[in-house]
């Protein structure tokens, strides 16, 4: 069964990415109508004249240009941890036209704090089934929507780009999602949650956090949804450097060491 180790990870840089549609475009007003379909005529139109108005597809294209050249990648997921300020976004099928190689594409939604676990399982589970070499999951988190009671709008956009495959990293335990609080693995360093409204502040911290942390030393990535209900982690364990190439034996001594 082959390992599946984080290859990479990237907190996508959005400060320079433009609004995908003026607040009084034609592109608002239907945005508004969809809204107002969905939580009524009191969501006003405030909260989006006062947003960044950066959409799913939007986040999806930064990614992309953030992380450059990547090795053959033959499994895409996006984890919504939001949803979308437009309806007419697919953000899984973009990701994986712009992958190109025809990646097979999966999207998790409606599940908060837990969609980027529940998608590092499954991405995990395909590879060591053998029926994916490489995975790219993109966790997206937009703040361009209207208040809701009982729900803490994100206070920024973000965008996270977690890269699985066999080559050097660590490697990725089994994620755990549950209704009960967990008793996390010990002697783990814990990557502590970004705030701020945030659903995947975990992934932005480990992010961040990542160059400056022992290689050696495991980490855990914890994680609650309090709307939800749903207490989450997973553990990293220390960095495995690039796999050595299998060498033949040359002669009748090394084949009796191997």
């Amino acid at each position: 069964m082959p390992a599946v180790r984080l290859e990479r990870v990237l907190s996508v840089p959005l400060d320079g990415e433009r609004a995908a549609f003026a607040a009084d475009s034609p592109e608002a007003e239907r945005t508004l109508r969809e809204t107002r379909a969905v939580y009524g005529p009191a969501a006003g139109r405030d909260w989006l004249d006062r947003s960044s108005r950066l959409t799913f597809p939007t986040l999806v294209r930064a990614a992309r240009t953030a992380l450059g050249p990547l090795p053959e990648v033959d499994l895409a997921l996006t984890a919504a941890a939001t949803p979308d300020c437009r309806t007419d976004g697919f953000p899984g099928a973009l990701l994986g036209h712009l992958l190109g190689g025809h990646p097979t594409v999966l999207g998790i939604t409606e599940q908060g704090t837990a969609g980027p676990f529940t998608a590092l399982r499954i991405a995990a589970g395909r590879i060591r089934a053998g029926d994916a070499r490489r995975a790219l999951v993109l966790l997206l988190e937009q703040s361009t929507l209207p208040a809701e009671p009982g729900f803490v709008r994100p206070e920024r956009d973000a965008a996270v780009a977690l890269l699985l495959g066999p080559g050097p990293g660590r490697e990725l335990g089994a994620p755990v999602v549950g209704r009960t609080p967990l008793d996390p693995p010990a002697g783990a360093h814990p990557v502590r949650p970004d705030r701020g409204g945030s659903r995947i502040g975990a992934w932005t911290a480990l992010a961040r956090e990542l160059p400056a942390l022992d290689p050696d030393l495991p980490l855990l990535i914890a994680d609650d949804d309090h709307d939800l209900g749903y207490h989450c982690h997973v553990l990293l364990a220390p960095h495995t450097p690039e796999p050595a190439p299998h060498r033949i034996p040359q002669n009748p001594e090394e084949r009796a060491r191997a």
